[in-house]
């Protein structure tokens, strides 16, 4: 578990991975104004009431964005706490939503 960010081309190609779990972790307000087509939507504050809805396997890779990075940070304390050991935060969905284009 590393709080490092990651380059941008390293979470994009983590993104274009088959077995990435993406994360989109905003408000639904903001989810409505767009996201990553390959993200589930699980708010911040929900990850551990919403566990269920993850990966089984604590070993997959987990790429989480927000608007800034702020609360994907949140989320990846959240989700390594819950023994995810694979978690990269792509930080703010302006910079990363190009990856579906």
């Amino acid at each position: 578990f590393s709080t490092c960010p990651p380059s941008i081309t390293m979470a994009a190609e983590l993104y274009k991975a088959a077995d990435t779990f993406v994360l989109d972790v905003r408000g639904p307000d903001e989810v409505a104004t767009g996201t990553l087509k390959k993200a589930q939507h699980i708010t911040h504050t929900e990850i551990e009431a919403r566990s269920a809805e993850l990966p089984a396997s604590k070993d997959t890779p987990i790429l989480v964005f927000c608007r800034s990075g702020k609360r994907a940070g949140v989320a990846q304390e959240t989700l390594a706490k819950l023994g995810y050991t694979h978690v990269t935060n792509a930080g703010g969905y302006e910079a990363i939503r190009q990856w579906d284009e």
